[in-house]
């Protein structure tokens, strides 16, 4: 595992996500402190995580590319926009 590099409550306070410069995207159970889930989506090291506010879907992402997730464990699309036009 590599260093958490963002991490995001849900929104009823059940759940932590974190991102981690390993590429991985780690669902935490709050209440048990176990691993609810654990995600690789294939961008590479992940930079951000955040949930919607209804707390049924969350995103990792980095640059350019992110990877959606529903609460349940499971992903639901990979993103990716065009790099910016310098």
């Amino acid at each position: 595992t590599g260093p958490v590099t963002s991490l995001a409550w849900s929104p009823d306070a059940d759940h932590l996500m974190t991102a981690s410069d390993d590429g991985t995207a780690r669902l935490w159970n709050l209440h048990t402190g176990d691993t609810a889930a654990v995600w690789e989506p294939d961008l590479g090291g992940l930079q951000a995580v955040s949930w919607h506010s209804s707390g049924t879907v969350a995103v990792a992402g980095r640059k350019n590319r992110a990877a959606l997730y529903r609460s349940n464990g499971t992903q639901s699309h990979v993103l990716t926009l065009p790099d910016e036009a310098t």
